[in-house]
């Protein structure tokens, strides 16, 4: 009901938005009500495969532009002759990176494992204590 007034006050007071009746307003604010209920969600949606995609390229465009920084600021010791030559060794570290990250977690999961193990083969011999 709140929503067919605020459509019929904008149709009285913009000059671009006629509303006929009453019901014309309260099936105009019925249905703006769907489609606000729908598109939102729709709109997110669509937009997390862009935002990955966006943050990615970010991410190895800032990373070309690091080793770059880098090659000015120290042109004896490392040396980059372009920013396509950069941005290939960006996408190449990031590679390296997630290949470690991976190892890194597989290696602590294992390890955590053993202790688990470790820990119950230790508890075995040993008597249950009940809280005294």
């Amino acid at each position: 009901m709140v929503g067919a007034v605020a459509v019929g006050v904008s149709g009285l007071i913009l000059p671009g938005v006629e509303v006929k009746t009453f019901l014309g307003a309260l099936e105009a604010a019925a249905l703006i009500a769907v489609f606000n209920a729908i598109a939102p969600p729709l709109v997110a949606a669509l937009r997390l495969p862009l935002t990955l995609v966006l943050g990615f390229l970010a991410v190895l465009i800032v990373d070309a532009l690091v080793l770059m920084l880098v090659s000015d600021l120290a042109p004896n010791d490392f040396k980059v002759d372009s920013f396509g030559w950069a941005l290939r060794r960006g996408h190449g570290s990031s590679r390296v990176r997630c290949r470690a990250l991976r190892k890194a977690c597989r290696l602590i999961v294992r390890a955590d494992a053993e202790l688990v193990v470790a820990n119950e083969a230790r508890d075995v011999g040993q008597p249950a204590s009940h809280g005294s």
